[in-house]
């Protein structure tokens, strides 16, 4: 408890407190989240006449733009430590605001956490979110790029609408400037870009409303904060707004302008601060809001459940690329949701592997405002679909990729701790069908503190008799400290591998306290196998994984529901 006083002159009062060996404030996955209270006092005559009360964390925050051999460094370095930003873009939970519920902040904050995510982008299409949503990320260690509410346009630059964003900026950063969560400022979403974009011949500055982001905000910032940087706009940098070579980057070639998620791998921008795949909501939540008519890919009330221009062809065009195509509903939802967790790995993989020439991956979009086809990877009811699983694992602390470029295919270590970690990739050519792999490698490896690197080349060549629709390579990474990574790759589409007829057995037990673990093994391969429990949500710590043959899986689940009717209700679906 350290105690300072002040005197106030005129109309203002400041204080300077001097916190000797002050326990600092860390993202998710770096360390912990102290956070300390402080009490104000106002006195007069010695008489108390007002008091307040705030929390807030120590930590320092830096925005570290270099010149490299590709152009401009973008970093977020949060106590000195450049850090690989992992996460997501954060838009209001429900199209009617005041209807969201404390519970549906905390549960949603919970599951970036626990997907290793350390970054929320707050959309400028959105709202500033309640305070219990700054109050989450502090404790949980989320950071937050708070962007002002402006997107997609231009603004009045005529004298009362400047002093009315005056105005609202001073209020905003006077709110929110307290939690350590906030790492960075943003000016708006994506108006600089449309706008040059659409005038190749003019700058950001010929803009209506340039005025408010190169000049007003940052001065509230600069005057009300300055403790973080701001950032005009996202995207946003030297020359075209969304180049790659500086500042940060939205990618919608794929997806928006109908690009396969392969092209993610071409794209080597500095920091992402959007990028995304759409799927369908999940099963339950759309039976909760259509009748069993309506429940196909292509009736008028799905596609109205689908904002994108063409966004349900868009959904045919790609599982057309990779999954053999169905109408059934189920299987056209479940499929949709495996292309767009791809999707994801594949883009963030790629950009983790060039650490720290690509600083940051932020995913759109979590969250979900209504039951629709969306980029969200948790539905508006609060279910997870497949990409929130798959980005659990291209989210780890340290992750073992592949990278194919030709005829060879790169072995990848990307460490994000800030350690170095010793550990032994295992490596095989499985076939789906025997459990022994034909070829097996194993090395060691040290990863390196805060790192990424390339640790082993696979000439596939060698691997030429081997039927390619019947095999793939695996990989596993195992550390000292007991953290493990393991990955696969696949040598043609999903819907050109001759997958064996599987059969897989599912024992349910409980553990204790509504905690149960379902024991899984095949004989045979099985690719992206899904537990769901009926007429229950029951979140599995995995789901939609596959499992090489003769593996033996455990899934932990918890529920209120006892042993007998879980077991009863457990359905199981795979490729």
């Amino acid at each position: 408890s350290l105690k300072t006083v002040a005197t106030i002159s005129g109309d203002r009062c400041t204080s300077r407190i001097n916190i000797p060996s002050p326990k600092l404030w860390w993202p998710n996955g770096y360390g912990e989240q102290p956070l300390y209270t402080t009490q104000l006092r106002l006195l007069m005559d010695e008489k108390e006449i007002d008091t307040a009360e705030t929390t807030l964390g120590i930590r320092t925050v830096r925005l570290v733009r270099e010149k490299d051999a590709e152009g401009e460094s973008f970093i977020i370095e949060v106590n000195g430590q450049k850090l690989f930003c992992k996460g997501a873009d954060w838009i209001p939970s429900d199209n009617f605001i005041p209807r969201i519920q404390n519970s549906t902040y905390e549960n949603l904050l919970t599951l970036a956490r626990d997907a290793h995510m350390n970054m929320l982008r707050v959309w400028g299409g959105g709202i500033y979110e309640q305070d219990i949503f700054y109050e989450l990320c502090d404790r949980l260690g989320l950071m937050v790029w708070q962007d002002f509410m402006y997107a997609c346009g231009e603004y009045p630059d005529v004298q009362w609408f400047v002093d009315e964003a005056r105005n609202e900026a001073e209020k905003v950063v006077k709110r929110l400037r307290n939690h350590p969560s906030i790492v960075i400022w943003c000016g708006n979403n994506e108006c600089e870009w449309l706008f040059c974009t659409e005038n190749p011949d003019k700058t950001p500055d010929d803009m209506r409303g340039a005025i408010i982001f190169r000049d007003v905000l940052p001065s509230m910032c600069a005057q009300h904060d300055g403790t973080r940087p701001y950032w005009r706009s996202s995207p946003f940098g030297e020359g075209f707004p969304n180049a790659e070579s500086n500042g940060n980057h939205h990618h919608w070639i794929v997806w928006s302008f109908w690009k396969d998620y392969k092209e993610y791998e071409n794209d080597n921008a500095r920091f992402v601060t959007e990028f995304g795949f759409q799927a369908p909501a999940n099963r339950k939540t759309f039976k909760e809001v259509t009748l069993a008519s309506d429940r196909h890919p292509q009736s008028q009330v799905m596609e109205h459940h689908n904002k994108q221009v063409e966004g349900t062809e868009r959904l045919l065009r790609f599982q057309a690329a990779h999954y053999k195509l169905t109408t059934d509903f189920d299987e056209f939802i479940y499929k949709g949701q495996l292309v767009q967790a791809e999707a994801l790995k594949c883009a963030v993989e790629h950009w983790r592997r060039r650490k720290f020439n690509t600083a940051g991956s932020l995913f759109w979009q979590l969250n979900d405002c209504w039951p629709v086809s969306s980029w969200a990877v948790v539905d508006s009811a609060l279910r997870p679909k497949a990409g929130y699983y798959f980005a659990k694992k291209f989210f780890s602390p340290v992750l073992l990729s592949f990278k194919r470029i030709g005829n060879t295919l790169e072995v990848w270590v990307t460490n994000d701790m800030l350690k170095d970690v010793d550990g032994k990739i295992e490596l095989s050519l499985r076939s789906f069908v025997k459990v022994k792999g034909v070829w097996r490698k194993s090395l060691i490896v040290k990863a390196l503190a805060n790192s990424s690197l390339r640790v082993l080349e696979i000439e596939q060549s060698q691997f030429a008799k081997y039927d390619s629709t019947e095999h793939y390579f695996s990989g596993r990474l195992l550390t000292a400290d007991g953290i493990s990574s393991e990955n696969r790759y696949f040598l043609h589409e999903p819907k050109r591998l001759h997958f064996p007829k599987a059969k897989v057995s599912a024992r349910l037990s409980a553990i204790n306290g509504g905690l149960y673990v379902v024991t899984l093994s095949a004989a045979t391969f099985v690719k992206n196998l899904r537990l769901e429990i009926l007429g229950a949500d029951v979140m599995f710590d995995d789901n939609y994984f596959d499992l090489d043959a003769g593996s033996v899986k455990r899934v932990q689940c918890c529920s209120a529901r006892g042993l007998a009717r879980l077991k009863k209700n457990l359905r199981l679906r795979w490729l």
